[in-house]
């Protein structure tokens, strides 16, 4: 497996500032540790690091995500993926993505109700850019669910994934998606659609995944209209305990992981000037998340219900919305 282990960041650097110094080791991983060991992946040892001028978490070594990504994928279509929570929150989630840009005034209210409620769940992909006939981009897809939900408000669809398996899903459906197999930062993007194309490009709880996000942001810019929004929806690191929660859950699919906002706003401004940021915090970590012989329905139910209202009060940070926003 060493030669998918990502590059030491001591001699790599920060994926963002791409500097060696200001580092500071905060805890050891191991990957038998975590609540998802696969007997598939090969355990290995890795470091949560704090870069101090990005702001961001860093796991250091960490598999290459796209290997990564293909046994996780496999794993999943084995079964070892449950599709319940999807089916029963599909039509709450299409309800609130659509419904937030409705023009009737008394379902736009309903509509970012249910967003509020739901969002520890659903971590709901809802922008300040008026989305009706837009152009949108979603990288890493799936299935395209929520790029139909966008279908709904008459939007050009496209969508990156790097799962062969998916396209079956993407194909089939009265929306058309115009869809890549293939790393986001691999696509000939000039050629395939030009720059300045899309209004609205979409991370969910894909960003902080990815081998290169310094590439990754910076292609995103340059694919963007201006007035249009890069949205990422993605884990939130503001402690130490959040950080341990989520690595343990997440280690090696993981990267990079936004602790301090305002900070990693700051240099995001250096790379990207003029660029407008806003964001949301999604509070509702559990205590525990359930998984393998431990997930039932029982179990289920229970760190819903204690996540739903632990946002309510605005307790625990689970998960943060980041809209970057390209001036008109």
């Amino acid at each position: 497996m060493n030669q998918h282990i990502r590059l030491n960041l001591r001699e790599a650097g920060c994926p963002f500032c791409r500097t060696h110094p200001n580092r500071n080791a905060l805890f050891r991983l191991r990957y038998s540790e975590t609540l998802r060991p696969s007997p598939e992946v090969e355990d290995f040892e890795g470091w949560v690091e704090e870069c101090i001028q990005c702001g961001i978490y860093i796991i250091n070594p960490r598999y290459d995500e796209t290997e990564f990504e293909k046994i996780y994928n496999h794993l999943s279509r084995k079964g070892k993926g449950s599709t319940t929570v999807k089916s029963l929150a599909g039509h709450p989630l299409r309800f609130a993505m659509v419904g937030w840009h409705s023009p009737n005034s008394l379902r736009r209210i309903a509509a970012r109700l249910i967003g509020k409620v739901l969002d520890p769940v659903l971590h709901i992909p809802i922008t300040s850019v008026p989305m009706r006939g837009k152009n949108v981009l979603d990288v890493g897809c799936g299935d395209g669910f929520h790029l139909r939900c966008y279908g709904k408000l008459g939007c050009a669809l496209y969508g990156t994934e790097i799962h062969s398996g998916y396209i079956p899903f993407l194909e089939k459906g009265p929306e058309t998606i115009r869809y890549w197999v293939e790393e986001f930062s691999k696509i000939d993007w000039e050629k395939e659609t030009g720059w300045g194309t899309f209004d609205l490009i979409l991370f969910q709880s894909v960003f902080y995944r990815l081998n290169n996000p310094r590439e990754a942001l910076d292609l995103s810019w340059r694919l963007l209209k201006p007035g249009g929004a890069i949205l990422r929806i993605e884990p939130f690191f503001p402690n130490i305990d959040a950080a341990k929660f989520m690595t343990r859950f997440n280690f090696p699919q993981g990267y990079c992981y936004i602790s301090n906002i305002e900070q990693y706003c700051n240099k995001l401004s250096e790379i990207i000037p003029g660029a407008q940021f806003s964001w949301d915090i999604i509070y509702g970590r559990s205590r525990k998340m359930a998984t393998g012989k431990e997930l039932t329905l029982w179990t289920a139910a229970l760190d819903i219900i204690e996540r739903l209202s632990k946002n309510m009060i605005g307790s625990e940070p689970w998960y943060i919305r980041l809209e970057i926003k390209k001036p008109k």
